[in-house]
């Protein structure tokens, strides 16, 4: 299977796929136009999630999986404890984007803010993505941060909104 330029493994007869350690995060971070890259609570948490057997073996023959709540959706995916792949039954990965979605739209100030310190210590202190995925976490974070800042202050639109106007009638593109 392909998606979002990411290839992994897939079941043709059930449209499950299973993802290898961190590629739930890679497609994650790719998709709705990277605004949930900042995100990664759920992710990251998936090992302190209360566990319940699950019937599916590890494609990788470690044996049984266990199955996980996906932070705090309805979404159960199956996760193996030795190399932490991921099996996602058919529509599980868009209704883990859909959560997502939501947590991103209920997030306070607050929230953002939080995950901003959180990411910038895992970038000195080093992270589960590496640096760079940590910078984009960060820029993703910031992004949404300067979004509640103008919804917070419409005359700070509308002013931003009239410089740039004016600049453009001075021939400033």
């Amino acid at each position: 299977y392909s998606l979002f330029s990411a290839h992994f493994e897939g079941c043709p007869r059930c449209g499950g796929m299973w993802l290898f350690k961190d590629e739930l995060r890679k497609l994650k971070n790719k998709a709705l136009d990277g605004r949930l890259h900042w995100l990664n609570d759920e992710i990251d948490n998936l090992e302190k999630t209360t566990a319940r057997s699950s019937e599916r073996a590890c494609p990788k023959s470690h044996g049984k999986l266990v199955s996980v709540t996906f932070g705090k959706s309805s979404v159960a995916i199956d996760w193996c404890p030795v190399c932490h792949g991921i099996w996602l039954d058919r529509a599980e990965f868009n209704s883990i984007l859909e959560y997502l979605n939501t947590e991103a739209a209920n997030a306070t100030r607050k929230d953002v803010e939080k995950e901003i310190i959180e990411d910038l210590k895992k970038l000195w202190t080093g992270g589960p993505e590496g640096r760079a995925a940590e910078l984009s976490d960060i820029a993703s974070a910031v992004m949404t941060l300067a979004n509640f800042t103008l919804f917070e202050h419409p005359p700070l639109v509308r002013f931003l909104s009239n410089i740039a106007a004016a600049g453009r009638s001075i021939g400033m593109d």
